[in-house]
């Protein structure tokens, strides 16, 4: 009972509001846009917490009449924790709604100082059209007192002056209008420039598109790895013809060199025009041979160079069939 007695008489305090607030009387710090929704929020926090009291009022009453009372404390600690919560709560917002009172009123202030002052400027302009209208009316009076003549001459004057006035602001407006339509014809001339040379380079990369796309079909890839390869094979076939010759120009000098029997003839031989003219033509054989083989291991290079680089292309594409054919003789070439 004490327990519910303390935290009764914590609640009352906390969460008994303003007098101000209570009477829905001006507070002499607020506004009155920001009292009245102070207002409803405290009349709503008393209205929800009397029936959370008087449950717990009721709640003890029973537990005395029962009298196990002990069990009973731990909910009214966690309802107790829960009205706290709820309390804090609440003063956490009403906190912050009193900082936005005081925005809004250091706002007021502002508007009422910029109100003052457009008050004070107005009251002076109204005093410099006062004396306007005043000077006016003693020049009004003035040419009234003034000759006819010379009245009506200052009105001529004042009315072409107008008129003059009237005129160069026309011709200006017109000068403006012609300058700004000059103007829309040239931005809208270079944007059609602009566009007709955007058109002109998409359509050079759509041609660019279809020519790499033509050149890269399937067929053609393929039509170029069966000749790469033929001509491959062709030069395969030149070598050992080339090696073939070279093996029996070899087997003619080892005869030639293993005939001991016939030096002198040799000799006179290979000193008489026919043996000179043989070794003429063999060298020159030789060199033919060389540079037919140095042709084509260059041919070579560069077919394997761009048989790689078609197969990294198939490859990628998904197109394996001709890699699978072409491995043993890259095979051959690399031994």
């Amino acid at each position: 009972m004490d327990i519910v007695r303390e935290v009764g008489l914590d609640l009352e305090i906390t969460f008994s509001p303003s007098p101000c607030l209570r009477q829905n009387q001006p507070c002499p710090n607020y506004p009155r846009h920001i009292i009245k929704p102070l207002c409803k929020t405290t009349v709503s926090l008393d209205t929800d917490l009397g029936p959370k009291a008087e449950e717990l009022l009721l709640l003890v009453k029973q537990l005395q009449k029962a009298g196990d009372l002990e069990p009973r404390i731990e909910d009214l600690v966690s309802r107790i924790n829960k009205l706290q919560q709820g309390e804090l709560g609440c003063l956490t917002e009403l906190g912050e709604a009193r900082e936005r009172s005081e925005d809004l009123w250091m706002e007021l202030e502002e508007l009422t100082k910029e109100q003052t002052n457009l008050e004070d400027i107005h009251w002076q302009k109204e005093e410099a059209l006062r004396v306007v209208q005043v000077q006016c009316q003693e020049a009004e009076s003035e040419s009234h007192r003034d000759w006819k003549w010379g009245s009506l001459r200052v009105k001529h004057s004042c009315h072409a002056w107008c008129q003059d006035i009237q005129h160069g602001l026309l011709q200006e407006v017109q000068q403006r209008i012609q300058d700004l339509t000059m103007g829309i014809q040239e931005e809208t001339l270079k944007q059609r420039k602009q566009r007709l040379e955007f058109e002109q380079q998409l359509d050079e990369l759509m041609e660019k598109h279809k020519t790499l796309q033509e050149g890269h079909t399937m067929d053609k890839l393929a039509v170029e790895i069966q000749n790469m390869s033929d001509s491959w094979e062709r030069l395969l076939r030149e070598d050992e013809l080339i090696q073939a010759k070279l093996m029996q120009l070899k087997q003619k000098l080892d005869v030639l060199a293993q005939a001991g029997a016939g030096r002198r003839e040799e000799r006179r031989f290979l000193k008489s025009p026919e043996a000179s003219a043989a070794l003429q033509l063999l060298q020159q054989e030789n060199q033919g041979a060389h540079s037919q083989l140095e042709v084509a291991t260059q041919r070579h290079c560069q077919g394997l160079q761009r048989c790689n680089r078609l197969k990294v292309e198939l490859e990628g594409q998904g197109w394996r069939s001709s890699t699978s054919q072409l491995a043993p003789r890259d095979q051959k070439v690399a031994a």
